[in-house]
């Protein structure tokens, strides 16, 4: 049973006690608690068709049928709630995007916070390949990925929900602890202000070709949002870069792909008309941070020195980095 339907019991069971119709308004609460009870856990698949289009009109017109009686009973404030609970479920996929539309950095952190909704929050890390090309490197990643066609630059966009600032940095951080683990790349964590720097673009959505989208990536302009699970893209979305806005835009939700096409197939024939990045002294020493992983920070890195405008760390092959002090605690979180 899906949050929607809860919802429904709930509100149901509530307006049934208001009306004194109270044994059938207890047993829509019994229902709810037994619903309730732990189950198996849902997979992704099934939580997708739990929150469809159709589920949300269905569970939007009981709600306001609710708000019809309520109102035919004399309510005042029970029609209003009804009808808010409704337009709400109705229209939720568009309010949330357009709510989560812009964001901001936070000083001093790897976050972006969205500016209509100070609970909604986002961070990028920025894909570093190691010894095998990206394409091939990416090839089991789980989450989204922003692909800028033309500098052949990829990242990880990891976003969650959270009523504090370091409840998000915990979350965002424990996403791309998972998501390098699951990868053969680096994910290399930006801060605030160079996140927004690059999703400071102006996108103008562009159809993606009709056909397999691996064949047609290659096709594509600007800018490509791929949503994965486990290298299989299950929905994607082009963009034309038209411009510069002053805050932080994520691009929308992308198109579901019934022939679920593999991850490395798409960026392996992106790759025709894009070269990706070679590895540099980052992706050395994101290397460094994973072959040391769980050993005292003193054996990971020769030297830490700090300085005004963050920290300069030394890798165990002798290169010298420059990082801010959030995206060094990042690293070592994401590496531990």
């Amino acid at each position: 049973m899906g949050w929607g339907t809860r919802l429904v019991i709930g509100l149901g069971g509530v307006a049934l006690l208001g009306l004194g119709l109270w044994p059938i308004g207890l047993l829509c609460f019994f229902f709810l608690l037994v619903s309730l009870r732990p189950k198996r856990p849902i997979t992704s698949q099934e939580n997708r068709r739990a929150l469809s289009p159709r589920s949300r009109r269905a569970v939007a017109a009981v709600l306001l049928g609710l708000s019809a009686v309520a109102l035919g009973s004399g309510g005042l404030l029970s029609p209003v709630v009804f009808i808010a609970a409704g337009a709400i479920i109705a229209f939720s996929p568009k309010l949330v995007m357009f709510l989560t539309s812009e964001y901001v950095p936070v000083k001093d952190s790897i976050l972006l916070r969205a500016r209509l909704l100070p609970f909604a929050w986002c961070a990028l890390a920025e894909i570093k390949p190691g010894t095998e090309p990206l394409p091939r490197a990416v090839s089991s990643f789980t989450g989204t990925l922003l692909v800028y066609t033309d500098s052949g630059r990829a990242f990880a966009v990891v976003t969650c929900v959270a009523s504090r600032q370091d409840e998000a940095t915990m979350k965002i951080l424990s996403r791309l602890k998972l998501s390098a683990r699951a990868a053969d790349c680096y994910l290399f964590p930006l801060g605030a202000d160079s996140s927004a720097e690059v999703l400071r673009r102006r996108l103008s959505n562009v159809k993606l070709p009709a056909g397999d989208l691996a064949e047609s990536a290659s096709m594509t302009p600007g800018v490509l949002s791929l949503t994965c699970d486990k290298g299989v893209v299950k929905s994607a979305s082009a963009h034309e870069v038209v411009g510069s806005t002053p805050n932080a835009r994520l691009p929308g939700p992308g198109t579901q792909y019934q022939g679920s096409p593999l991850l490395w197939e798409v960026l392996d024939t992106l790759g025709k008309r894009t070269r990706w990045p070679d590895p540099d002294s980052l992706s050395n020493f994101l290397g460094s941070m994973l072959a040391t992983r769980g050993t005292p920070l003193s054996e990971r890195m020769r030297t830490m020195n700090g300085a005004e405008a963050g920290v300069a760390v030394q890798s165990l092959s002798g290169e010298e980095i420059h990082l801010s002090r959030p995206q060094l605690r990042a690293i070592l979180a994401v590496y531990s």
